[in-house]
């Protein structure tokens, strides 16, 4: 299963007049450990980009990207736990 999910933060920082905005975008992959398994194995990217540029040193450009492997364990139908790499 993919998934993506793309959000909008408001920062700011206390001292600095501007309010900084970043958006920032996931692309997300589970396949199951085996077949009609919970476990899953997961693999995820998520990049920062900063939207506008502040007084505080926010840029307006690509601020950094994360990237996840790891497994997905349920804990209870509606809690699970990812445990992995995260670089």
């Amino acid at each position: 299963r993919v998934m993506g999910r793309t959000r909008v933060e408001q920062r700011f920082v206390e001292g600095g007049d501007d309010l900084g905005l970043r958006l920032r975008q996931q692309v997300r992959l589970e396949v199951p450990v085996e077949r009609k398994s919970d476990t899953k194995w997961v693999a995820w990217n998520e990049t920062f980009y900063g939207v506008n540029k502040t007084d505080w040193g926010q840029r307006a450009d690509f601020d950094q990207t994360r990237n996840f492997l790891g497994v997905l364990l349920p804990v209870q139908p509606e809690l699970s736990l990812e445990a992995g790499y995260l670089n």
